[in-house]
């Protein structure tokens, strides 16, 4: 299996972490999206959206950090919960970040990187106030689930943390202070020191950005 991936990517940092977590034999491969190279012809055969990450997998070709995390914990048995309604709380989990949370911080990061990366102009304050408005309304919601479980499907570690941290600790590099309430605070400091999360931060670091 290959897994392509950038270093500056917050979806491909979650979907190499749980990689490593499960013990997953990829081949990790960097496309350097500062030079382009998610445009070349010989990159969107493989996947047209011209993102990352991306697992290859014989002839199988998986983009979406989600549904690479998904299939990487079912094929190793471990991260998803053995039951139907343990698996619905993970999928739940993950919608819910794609909705709410990982909406505003994605809002967050275009108006103060993107913009900024290819010169289209400056910052819309409106806008970044209004993202941090709405990822803070959506963090309340993290904050109470974990005051009350130890991990977002209950009591175990699954792909659902790894995929929700991944949001909140690009969300604090952006400025914004979802992990500073106090249950959160300690769901990522766990999640974070997960073997997986430590060796792909160490990875994707050796690459440079």
């Amino acid at each position: 299996m290959r897994l392509y991936v950038h270093p500056a990517s917050y979806n491909a940092a979650r979907a190499l972490a749980v990689a490593h977590q499960v013990d997953a034999k990829v081949e990790v491969l960097v496309v350097d999206l500062m030079k382009g190279e998610q445009r070349s012809p010989a990159y969107l055969q493989l996947n047209p959206m011209g993102r990352v990450p991306l697992l290859v997998d014989g002839d199988e070709r998986l983009p979406e950090s989600a549904a690479i995390m998904w299939t990487l914990a079912e094929r190793a048995g471990a991260l998803l919960p053995p039951t139907a309604a343990g698996r619905a709380a993970v999928l739940q989990w993950i919608s819910w970040d794609l909705a709410h949370l990982g909406r505003a911080h994605d809002r967050l990061l275009h108006e103060l990187v993107v913009k900024s990366f290819f010169d289209l102009g400056p910052a819309d304050d409106a806008l970044v106030a209004q993202a941090h408005a709405d990822g803070s309304a959506a963090a309340a919601v993290l904050e109470a689930t974990l005051a009350t479980h130890a991990f977002l499907a209950g009591d175990t570690l699954s792909v659902a943390d790894f995929f929700v941290a991944g949001t909140v600790r690009s969300g604090a590099g952006l400025g914004a202070q979802w992990a500073q309430a106090p249950h959160t605070a300690r769901w990522l400091a766990a999640v974070e020191a997960q073997p997986g999360a430590v060796a792909a931060r160490a990875q994707l670091q050796s690459f440079g950005r």
